[in-house]
């Protein structure tokens, strides 16, 4: 793990961010790319010359006063720091300097309540969910001195997920935290758990990993059975998968993922599977 991207809006909740960003660096020796979004409906050829403005001046004047202040910020310390300002829609914004730098994680801030604000969570990162291709962590709360001993990847263990959970393999090999596999049997999907085992015991092979604890929960529904078991276990990190599905499709069937995002305060790690909408 080399590079991790923090978009921020220089809210409390972005700076939970870039906390546990930064922990996950120090532990990487990686660098953490602070990208500051300015959603202005500017032309590319019109940008130089909106900078000279007052209202350009001003603006950079404020966003660097904003990094520098950040920059002092202790938990920051022994952590290298690039900041960035770029001017775009966010989600194009964010898209396009991750496949630039080619970052491994991206790691979001969100409020700890249901009511989210756009860019923080709301719609801006809902839509980064289910059309990036890059791991994402969200994160509600302070965590001072994160560290990630324990790991719960709740998932159906099929093909699929196999290439979404290698994302997150450099991120494993620098915690080297203890390997929950889970899966949450309802009524409407029943599988015997000798399947269950089988299928966990593929997926970790074909993944790489030998050491991992099997987990099997039954529940009314998947939200639930999830939500039951990290309140027992209490894990540092939750990593789910979120299908890339949109509009209408979205609609109907909906993102467990983001629900369980919406409602747990611990770190939360989105792996896209699926095809994403083309954007």
């Amino acid at each position: 793990m080399k590079k991790i991207l923090v978009p921020t809006d220089f809210s409390t909740f972005s700076l939970n961010a870039l906390g546990v960003a930064a922990a996950i660096a120090r532990k990487a020796n990686a660098e953490v790319h602070l990208l500051h979004i300015v959603d202005y409906p500017i032309a590319a050829h019109h940008l130089e010359d909106f900078l000279k403005t007052e209202t350009g001046i001003e603006a950079t004047k404020k966003i660097n006063q904003q990094f520098l202040e950040i920059l002092q910020l202790k938990n920051l310390e022994g952590v290298k720091i690039i900041d960035h300002v770029h001017y775009n829609s966010t989600i194009k914004g964010i898209h396009h300097y991750a496949d630039l730098q080619k970052v491994d994680l991206i790691v979001m801030g969100s409020h700890g309540h249901n009511k989210l604000n756009d860019f923080v969570f709301g719609s801006n990162t809902e839509k980064l969910l289910r059309l990036t291709d890059y791991p994402v962590i969200i994160v509600k709360q302070a965590t001072p001195d994160f560290a990630l001993n324990t790991l719960v990847f709740c998932s159906n263990f099929e093909g699929e997920s196999k290439n979404a959970f290698q994302k997150i393999k450099s991120l494993m090999d620098v915690f080297h935290p203890e390997l929950h596999f889970v899966k949450i049997i309802t009524r409407a999907h029943f599988e015997t758990t000798k399947n269950v085992k089988t299928a966990m015991a593929e997926f970790a092979k074909s993944t790489g990993f030998k050491n991992f604890v099997c987990d099997i929960i039954t529940a009314e529904n998947v939200e639930e059975g999830i939500q039951h078991y990290c309140e027992e276990l209490n894990p540092e990190l939750l990593v789910m998968e979120t299908h890339g599905r949109t509009g209408l499709a979205h609609i109907i069937s909906g993102s467990i993922a983001e629900e369980i995002i919406k409602k747990r305060n611990q770190p939360v790690l989105s792996l896209r599977i699926g095809y994403p909408e083309n954007s």
